[in-house]
Order: C-alpha cells, then sequence, then structure tokens
C-alpha cells in the first residue's frame, strides 16, 4: 500500500489558506502535497548509503543528498518563510551562539583541523532542520510527513527480514561497511548499528499507535507493521532499545495517548520476543528452558558464538570507562572541551583500543567536547524549544522522546539516518501544530 493511500485525502480541502498571511498565500493541498512528502522520502533515503561516495569530490553522498533534499523544501515551500520565521526566531540566540561556540573550541582544541571537519558537518544539520521547520510549516503536511517516516521506518523493518535471511548479500555490503556487518546475528538493516536501527524500531512502534489513534492507520496495517517493529527490536540484539520503548511507553501512558493496559500489552510483545527468538535471549541473558520452543531456525551453525552477541555487564563496563575518561577529559578543559568531534579519536581510542568509539551518552559529549560553556547554551536553547511543548502534537513529542531517550546509554549524532530523523522531530515539536 503506498503512502498516499494511507492518507485520509477527503477531510482535507483541495487547498488550504494560511492564517495570519497576507497576500492570498495558500498551503499545499490534496494535488501538490505529495510532492513535499516525496522529497521528505528522498531525503531519508538519502541518509543511508554511508559507504557510497561522490565521484570528484570524495566526499559521502550523505554529506550532500541530505542537505540538498532539505534546500528542495525550502525552496519548494518557501511561501511559508513568515510562519518558519515565527516558529524559528526564539531558538535563534541561542542557535547562533552555539555555532559561533563550536567554532570557538574547535579553533582552541588540540586537534583543530579534526575539531573544524566536524563543525562544518555539523552545520549541514542546521539545513536539515530550516527543510523541516518549512515542511511542518504547513497545516496539512504534519500527519502526513510523520507518516511518510512511519513508512520509510517499515521499509528498514522489512529489509530487516531480509537481512535474516541473507545476511551480508549485494545489497549489505551496498550500504553497510565490513565492520558493520561483523554485528550479524544482531539485525541493522541498512544502518551502520543495530543499536541504532532498535532506537528506530522503537520510534515505528511508538509513532504507529498514534497514528492509528488519530485514524491515520488502518487496523489490519497497524497490527502487522507493530508485530514487525516489535520483532526487529528485538532481533537488533539492543538493550538500550528495549530501555527506550520501556521508557517510552511509560511516558506515554502517563500522558494518556496510551492506556496502561495497551502499554503493557506493546511491552509484553517484546518479552515474549525476547523469550522465543534466540539472539534476543542471549543478549537479553535469558535462559530458556527446554519446554519452551525457540525459533532455532532463525539462526545457523555458529552464529551463537558470534563476538557480537556480549552480556550486559561487560558493555556496561566498558560504557563506565568511556564516562570516567570523558569527565577525566572534562576536568582537564572544562570551559572550553576539548572540540567537536575529539573524543571518539582521544579518549574512546584509549578505552576501547579503535577508533571511533563516542562517550555513549549525548549530554557528557556535550560537556566534554564544548565545555561547560557548551553545555549551558544546550540548556539555553532547549528552554525555547521545550516552551512549545503544550501546543506540540503527540506524534512530535512520542518522536523526541524515542529519539532523545535512545542518547542517554548510547549515541547516535554521527549516524545520518537518526540525527535527520532528530531534526524532523524537532523541528515538528517547535513548529506548534497540534494533529488534525
Amino acid at each position: 500500500m503506498g503512502i498516499t493511500r494511507l492518507l485520509d485525502w477527503r477531510s482535507r480541502p483541495a487547498m488550504t489558506a494560511v492564517p495570519g498571511r497576507t497576500g492570498g498565500a495558500t498551503a499545499p493541498g490534496r494535488r501538490t502535497t505529495a510532492v513535499p512528502l516525496g522529497l521528505l522520502f528522498l531525503t531519508l533515503l538519502g541518509t543511508l548509503p554511508s559507504p557510497l561516495k561522490v565521484p570528484f569530490l570524495g566526499v559521502s553522498l550523505q554529506n550532500l543528498a541530505v542537505p540538498l533534499g532539505s534546500m528542495a523544501l525550502v525552496a519548494l515551500l518557501w511561501p511559508q518563510r513568515t510562519r518558519v520565521w515565527r516558529a524559528a526566531l526564539p531558538l535563534l540566540p541561542a542557535t547562533i551562539a552555539l555555532v559561533g561556540w563550536g567554532l570557538v573550541v574547535s579553533a582552541l582544541s588540540d586537534h583543530p583541523d579534526l575539531s573544524l571537519r566536524y563543525w562544518i558537518k555539523s552545520l549541514a544539520y542546521l539545513v536539515v532542520f530550516a527543510g523541516f521547520l518549512f515542511l511542518f510549516s504547513v497545516p496539512s503536511l504534519h500527519a502526513a510527513s510523520y507518516l511518510t517516516l512511519y513508512c520509510f521506518l517499515a521499509g528498514l523493518a522489512l529489509t530487516g527480514v531480509v537481512e535474516m535471511a541473507f545476511p551480508a548479500s549485494a545489497v549489505f555490503r551496498a550500504f553497510r561497511t565490513a565492520d558493520s556487518l561483523l554485528c550479524y546475528p544482531r539485525i541493522a538493516s541498512l544502518l551502520s548499528s543495530p543499536n541504532t536501527y532498535g532506537v528506530l524500531m522503537v520510534l515505528g512502534l511508538t509513532l504507529g499507535e498514534r497514528l492509528r489513534a488519530g485514524n491515520r492507520l488502518r487496523g489490519v496495517t497497524y497490527a502487522a507493521a507493530a508485530t514487525l517493529f516489535t520483532f526487529q527490536l528485538a532481533q537488533s540484539g539492543s538493550r538500550n532499545a528495549w530501555l527506550v520503548l520501556a521508557g517510552a511507553l511509560a511516558w506515554m501512558a502517563i500522558r494518556r495517548m496510551m492506556s496502561p493496559w495497551r502499554a503493557a500489552a506493546l511491552a509484553a510483545g517484546l518479552a515474549l520476543s525476547l523469550v522465543v527468538l534466540p539472539v534476543p535471549a542471549r543478549q537479553a541473558g535469558i535462559k530458556v528452558p527446554a519446554a519452551i520452543p525457540q525459533a532455532r531456525f532463525l539462526v545457523r551453525d555458529g552464529d551463537m558464538q558470534s563476538t557480537a552477541l556480549c552480556p550486559a555487564p561487560v558493555t556496561f563496563n566498558l560504557r563506565r570507562a568511556l564516562w570516567r575518561e570523558a569527565v577525566s577529559e572534562f576536568r582537564r578543559r572544562p570551559l572550553q572541551g576539548i572540540g567537536l568531534g575529539v573524543f571518539q579519536w582521544t579518549g574512546g581510542l584509549k578505552i576501547m583500543g579503535k577508533e571511533g568509539y563516542d562517550t555513549h551518552d549525548l549530554p557528557l559529549k556535550i560537556l566534554v567536547e564544548t565545555g561547560l560553556v557548551g553545555l549551558l547554551l544546550s540548556a539555553a536553547w532547549l528552554v525555547p524549544a521545550l516552551r512549545c511543548w503544550p501546543a506540540a502534537s503527540d506524534l512530535a513529542e512520542v518522536a523526541v522522546v524515542a529519539v532523545m531517550g535512545g542518547q542517554v546509554f548510547d549515541l547516535f549524532v554521527h549516524d545520518y539516518t537518526h540525527t535527520t530523523i532528530l531534526m524532523l522531530a524537532w523541528a515538528s515539536f517547535v513548529s506548534r501544530r497540534r494533529d488534525a
């Protein structure tokens, strides 16, 4: 079923007037809604092919595809600039201060070339955020954009099923690195890490609940997708993602976005998957009684001996070691930090003996790399953003809870897909749009 079939077009006029605008500006209606939604879907697809390089430029395709998709949204929806300016204005001072401070700490870093490269890379996400602000400035695109995201996540989940049957096949070698493929039998689909994949499966599961409640998903479609997301969440083997689901369900129950009984049913679905599927059972440390049948046919000989399956105490101790090293680095330079993106090449390398390991906690990363000043400026950005909470939609709130909750015991800022979706969630959150 295509995206447009899932949308309830009958409740929308062909052209919707934009309140508070002069000159007769109108929002896209039924005939033109497909264009920005198509651009959104293409932008999300552009986040995936990390190993692919742009000829002659030597940069990842993501570095061009994602900002270009966002700029296309800005160009298409340029008549909504007044609305976008009103949404962005409260965030502008803190955003400018953060960008400026990032340049300062990069210049003062012991590794200025490395830090400046990450600073430039982070500027691309400002373009992405701006593009999504334009997208969510149009009321009729709000829920439809989340439905588009939902379909994208469902596609990742289906591709994860393919990976279970055909690991390391050509499609996965094209989209993932050799190191990433070593995560099998944990499933990551087209993403670089099963931990990132697990959190996005949580996002799909929780968004589906709100889309169903808003009559944006049919019952059969919702049930099939919820089963798929739960199954793949378990197969990711991500204990962090399982905790994120527990937190998100508790949040939604407290906020009365779902009944406690419904939240308990979704949690029970994951618990059942952890028992009957061998890989997540191993990750959860569950010793399944012989009387309970497990889906052993899903794993091959030798899969369960993979080093990707690691006991929880081991991974927690590694995280604690990274956190201690980050605190040590922070004490060395408490005000300005060590520079953007530097920790994974210094402290992370020292602890893990391999490049690319970050702090596994977003606030700690901000603190160690940008210092106390950077952390305070980040808090200054959050204050006006959170003031939009009363007017934010349930979809936006759920998305922010899931993608931010995933970065308490892990960190995905270097993953294009997750960070692009993070920009989408915050852009919708500050756009002050309730679900239609």
